[in-house]
């Protein structure tokens, strides 16, 4: 749904003087969907690189950008977008996200995705090597599949192999020399490789009760207004996370208290 002022001559001419000056945003995040055998990684600019990119050119042309939620249908997640001149002309327009995990913290995340996707699609900024249209995709169609978000049907098989007797699993009985390492936790935050981040990531979204988290989530439950390498410094991957599981237990899932950085 859109809407609009009476007049738009003056917004319109200060959109293209703004458009004019527009950069691309920078893909900074990286982010998971599927499981650990199926799943992918992928990069996409965050609300903060989104912003980035248009903050200035819309200033300096006396253009704002408001966003504001809806009220909307259990599951689902209806935010406006309004593009705002200073004469007093705007034109808005209103998307519907699905929400598929109703926890404060999925809410949290459905709205971050929707505030940079409405803020993109309002100002017209091209996003750098973006490919997280290619992750929806595949989440899309594990969705139709039938599998909840974040599992596959491979997934669905092992989780019943691990439920049967021990006797019918005979390749599943020496399970301690399978275990994943842990060796990534001990690792500073500003060392840490894409591999050693993903591990992190899944392990952060299982701290929260959620199938996927972003850079936009962390950034969002620590209170962070840059980037995340800047603001954990040296603080180790384990150490992040036991922060994450004890705000969780100690405060019945309330948000993050944020730290200083090391």
């Amino acid at each position: 749904m859109t809407g609009h002022s009476d007049q738009l001559n003056e917004l319109a001419d200060a959109l293209a003087k703004g458009q004019a000056k527009l950069g691309t945003a920078e893909a900074d995040g990286i982010g998971h969907v599927g499981t650990a055998a199926n799943g992918r990684s992928y990069k996409y600019a965050t609300l903060a690189s989104v912003w980035e990119a248009v903050r200035k050119p819309l200033s300096e042309h006396g253009l704002a950008v408001v966003q504001t939620c809806e009220p909307s249908n259990r599951g689902e997640l209806r935010l406006t977008t309004t593009l705002l001149h200073q004469s007093g002309q705007w034109i808005s327009g209103t998307e519907i996200v699905p929400m598929p995990v109703q926890t404060p913290q999925g809410y949290g995340s459905a709205l971050t995705y929707a505030r940079r996707y409405g803020l993109a699609a309002m100002v017209g900024v091209c996003v750098d090597d973006d490919d997280d249209a290619a992750a929806a995709s595949q989440l899309s169609a594990t969705q139709q599949q039938g599998t909840p978000p974040g599992a596959s049907s491979a997934s669905q098989s092992e989780q019943k192999a691990a439920q049967a007797p021990a006797a019918h699993n005979p390749e599943r009985r020496d399970t301690g020399s399978r275990k994943p390492t842990q060796a990534w936790r001990h690792l500073p935050y500003n060392q840490a490789k894409a591999t050693e981040l993903k591990l992190f990531a899944r392990a952060y979204a299982k701290a929260n009760g959620l199938d996927t988290v972003t850079s936009d989530d962390i950034r969002r439950d620590f209170g962070i207004p840059g980037k995340l390498v800047e603001y954990f410094g040296t603080r180790t991957l384990g150490e992040i996370l036991e922060q994450v599981s004890g705000s969780k237990s100690g405060a019945g899932g309330s948000a993050i208290q944020p730290a200083k950085a090391a």
